[in-house]
């Protein structure tokens, strides 16, 4: 029996090679996943990010969100 079945799961950056694997993985070991893309707010505001988080009442958070891209983008940031 998995620890994460029935668990409610929140993934951030959810469109990364990471973050499909890992969404793919919860969902196979029967977690709730909450997958929270850059567009549906901003992580870096702390109060909208609490109240969300709150909501959603999650057992487990995989914060998988950063900012990265190409080598011009790398170079960059």
């Amino acid at each position: 029996m998995s620890l994460l079945k029935d668990k409610v799961v929140i993934v951030t950056g959810p469109d990364s090679m990471i973050g499909r694997a890992l969404i793919s993985e919860l969902k196979k070991l029967g977690s709730f996943v909450y997958a929270i893309p850059h567009t549906h707010f901003d992580l870096l505001d702390f109060k909208v990010t609490k109240d969300v988080f709150k909501q959603i009442g999650a057992n487990y958070v995989f914060h998988l969100a950063g900012y990265n891209g190409n080598i011009k983008f790398n170079s960059l940031y």
